[in-house]
């Protein structure tokens, strides 16, 4: 005589029939013959406990989102169910500075990566995007120890700095078939290369931008260990944040460049040589912020305005030539502050270069 039943945490399609056999001497066999497609042993290791997330209903109540990981392990495995609902999102910050974590296995049920899900995961080395996945937020792996990753080509949306400060990515690979998104030597652009989207932080050395290129996202360059880089001629926009706090020592804008935009180099300590073109018609706020190796400036003719800050902090800087006359009301207030009086000798002085001996507050014309 035989019956069937399922055992807790078994899946519905594991069928294990037990069949009870009576015998004379009075001993009880159980013999259990496992008619399934995955054991119980395999089942049961195959996910995290339920109990180890936290999550809140999304789409109407037919899905969760992930927005708290609890559990101990250096290895994670999401359940593609919680409660009987599909897990279609790993939220905001889920498994924020989860220092432990090393490896996470996503299921196919998720279609998004939210804003900093996994940011501060300091140890995380190994992740597999399924090809469920179609939107990767802002800073969503920032701050791991990821090596590489490969974008499958359900990936639709790709916020900037979704990689920043992996300092150990040195590769990005993009699945051929995407439609949204390529990638060459392990850069990651949109699908026809006339956008740099982000440069992996662990990349160093040297790098040519590619002539196909017209535009360099916000956050591209940001934190990489790049020392020199050659920006070609079609480059025509530069975005913000675009080289800050990276490892740049020198940088030769083209013609094709108009503005240098809000923070573009803020805190290239080593950065110590920068040739603006005559082309340059404006500096945003905090544009060279804190380049605390810069020596000299030459601004050019064509400059029209300098935003509040744009080389404040630049505790080294002893020369700045201004090459053309530039209205008062446009260099605004900090823009070279820590530095002394150099704003108000300008306004008094006009166009020329100006000098002080390092560490000193007073400046001189020439």
């Amino acid at each position: 005589m035989g019956t069937s039943f399922l055992l807790p945490n078994q899946q519905e399609n594991d069928i294990i029939y037990v069949e009870m056999t009576i015998v004379k001497n009075r001993k009880t066999v159980l013999t259990l013959v496992l008619m399934t497609v995955i054991t119980i042993a395999a089942s049961a290791q195959q996910y995290d406990s339920e109990s180890d997330f936290r999550t809140e209903p999304i789409n109407g109540g037919k899905a969760v989102a992930i927005t708290k990981y609890v559990g101990p392990k250096q290895t994670v495995r999401i359940p593609p169910t919680i409660q009987k609902l599909p897990v279609a999102s790993i939220g905001s910050w889920a498994f924020y500075e989860s220092t432990s974590l090393d490896s996470i296995i996503i299921p196919n049920s998720v279609t998004s990566i939210d804003e900093g899900a996994f940011a501060g995961c300091s140890r995380l080395a190994s992740i597999t995007i399924p090809d469920s996945v179609t939107s990767i937020g802002e800073w969503a792996f920032a701050d791991t120890m990821l090596t590489s990753i490969t974008i499958p080509k359900s990936v639709t949306s790709i916020v900037n700095g979704a990689f920043l400060g992996c300092t150990s990515l040195t590769e990005i690979n993009v699945a051929a078939d995407n439609s949204r998104y390529s990638s060459q030597n392990g850069v990651l652009f949109n699908k026809s290369k006339t956008v740099l989207i982000h440069f992996p932080g662990g990349k160093t050395g040297t790098y040519t931008i590619p002539n196909s290129v017209t535009s360099i996202g916000n956050s591209a360059f940001r934190y990489s260990g790049l020392k020199s880089i050659t920006i070609p001629s079609n480059v025509s926009s530069i975005g913000e944040h675009a080289f800050a706090e990276s490892s740049i020592t020198s940088i030769t804008l083209p013609n094709s460049i108009n503005t240098i935009r809000n923070s573009t180099f803020d805190g290239c300590n080593d950065l110590t040589s920068v040739t603006m073109p005559n082309s340059i018609t404006s500096i945003g706020e905090h544009a060279f912020q804190a380049c605390g190796s810069l020596t000299s400036i030459s601004l050019p003719i064509t400059l029209t305005s300098i935003e509040a800050f744009a080389f404040s902090e630049c505790a080294n800087l002893t020369s700045v030539t201004f090459q053309g006359p530039i209205p008062s009301n446009k260099i605004h207030e900090g823009v070279f502050d820590g530095l002394g009086d150099l704003r108000e000798r300008y306004i008094s002085g006009g166009p020329g270069m100006y000098t002080r001996p390092l560490r000193s507050n007073k400046w001189t014309r020439q």
